[in-house]
C-alpha cells in the first residue's frame, strides 16, 4: 500500500516536471507539495515549495505540518516566521505542531501572540487549546506545591 502511494507520487512528480511553468498554478503546486508532505517526502516538498512563484495559506500550513509531524519543530517555526500575512490556519498549524511535540510553553506563547495579532481564543483548534489548558494546570500545581512547602 505504501509502496503503491510512493509509486503514484513519483509518477505524478514526473508528470508535474514535464508541465511547462506557465501552465502551473498555485493549486497544482499545492497538490504536489502536500502530496510529498503527506508521504513523508519533506525534502521533495521543500524543493517544490522554494520554487513556487506564489504561495497561499494552504501550502504554508502544509509545510509547517509536515515538519511538525517529523518532529522538526524548529524548521516548522522557520517556515511560519516567513509567512508574509498569517491566517488562522497558519496559526493553528504552528500551535498544534508545538502541542503535538510536547512544547506546551511554546504553544502557549504562540497562542498569546496569535491573540495579540487579532485572533480570538475561540478560534484556536482543539489540540492547541488542550495543550494550553494543560500548561496552565501544570503551572498551577507547581505553584500550589511550592506554597504548601512554605
Amino acid at each position: 500500500m505504501v509502496l503503491q502511494r510512493v509509486e503514484i507520487l513519483q509518477k505524478q512528480g514526473k508528470f508535474f516536471d514535464k508541465v511547462p511553468l506557465e501552465f502551473r498554478n498555485v493549486v497544482t503546486w499545492n497538490v504536489m507539495v502536500d502530496g510529498y508532505n503527506a508521504n513523508g517526502e519533506l525534502e521533495a516538498a521543500r524543493k517544490l515549495f522554494e520554487m513556487m512563484p506564489e504561495r497561499n495559506f494552504f501550502v504554508w500550513s502544509s509545510m509547517i505540518s509536515g515538519y511538525c509531524k517529523r518532529g522538526e519543530v524548529k524548521e516548522a517555526r522557520n517556515i511560519f516566521d516567513r509567512i508574509p500575512v498569517r491566517n488562522l490556519v497558519n496559526w493553528n498549524s504552528m500551535i498544534s505542531g508545538y502541542a503535538q511535540n510536547g512544547f506546551c510553553e511554546e504553544a502557549l506563547e504562540m497562542f498569546k501572540k496569535m491573540q495579540s495579532e487579532g485572533f480570538g481564543p475561540l478560534q484556536v483548534d482543539e489540540g492547541a487549546w488542550n495543550c494550553t489548558k494543560s500548561y496552565y494546570i501544570h503551572m498551577s500545581s507547581i505553584c500550589l506545591q511550592s506554597c504548601r512547602a512554605c
